[in-house]
């Protein structure tokens, strides 16, 4: 897994690199989908083109599977503000 998932690590912030994480994240998503650090990396190459809602459901899906985890809960939080900026402050959507 780690080998498919290092192409979507937010350290890696080349933009073909981000082009290719999704593809990356779905394919390790699909191998296992009960492992947080697909949807987590899912979520971080969603985040990083700027599409909240996506990000956001991809964060909730890796902190249902580790409900502990800092980075995940941060991520999430994240995520939800920017939706809620993005829609007038109000939030609605979470």
């Amino acid at each position: 897994m780690r080998s498919i998932t290092a192409l979507a690590s937010p350290l890696n912030g080349d933009p073909v690199v981000y082009g290719l994480g999704i593809p990356a994240a779905d394919a390790a998503i699909a191998l296992k989908p009960d492992w947080p650090k697909g949807h987590f990396r899912r979520g971080t190459v969603l985040a990083a083109c700027e599409l909240w809602v996506e990000a956001a459901r991809s964060f909730e899906r890796a902190l249902a599977a580790e409900p502990r985890n800092a980075s995940v809960q941060r991520a999430l939080a994240a995520a939800r503000e920017k939706v809620a900026t993005a829609h007038g402050g109000g939030g609605g959507l979470f």
